[in-house]
């Protein structure tokens, strides 16, 4: 008799079923979750911010820089940048881009719904960033711009 035959055959142990999950993976569910939650809601909070407060923010740069250096045609070229750069955030380029004279000062005064600039105010925007040495009082174009912010519309960055 072979002494082979006497040996049984070779168990082998059941097979490892995959649930439950160890420990680690449902610590990586939960991350990749939480990202996936998280990640829509930063982009959403960053992006839509409003622009009336981001254009306040810009607004309060330019009247800081103003108290310290009080160049009042350095004043205007800052502001009449920001008010475009505002009218083209909040609607199309082409209606804004190209505007002069007394189509961007009606403009300007139909977008924020009242005659905030004044004809006096009007020629401030339009000559003085074009100036040398503007003579202006600083402080009434300061308020005018102001108090135009205030009255824009409240809108989102698209």
């Amino acid at each position: 008799m072979n002494p082979l035959e006497q040996l049984r055959d070779i168990h082998l142990p059941e097979p490892v079923f995959w649930w439950p999950p160890a420990a680690g993976w449902w610590l990586l569910a939960l991350i990749i979750i939480a990202i996936a939650f998280l990640i829509p809601k930063a982009i959403k909070r960053f992006k839509n911010k409003p622009l009336k407060k981001i254009a306040l923010l810009e607004f309060n740069k330019i009247q800081q820089a103003f108290n310290n250096h009080q160049n009042t045609a350095q004043l205007a070229q800052e502001i009449s940048v920001l008010l475009r750069r505002i009218c083209i955030s909040y609607n199309p380029r082409y209606e804004s881009a190209s505007l002069t004279g007394k189509d961007w000062l009606n403009y300007l005064n139909k977008m924020a719904g009242d005659n905030i600039f004044s004809d006096q105010m009007g020629e401030i925007i339009f000559t003085a960033p074009y100036q040398k040495q503007a003579q202006f009082n600083g402080d009434d174009l300061i308020h005018s711009c102001k108090n135009w912010i205030d009255h824009l519309p409240r809108r989102t960055i698209k």
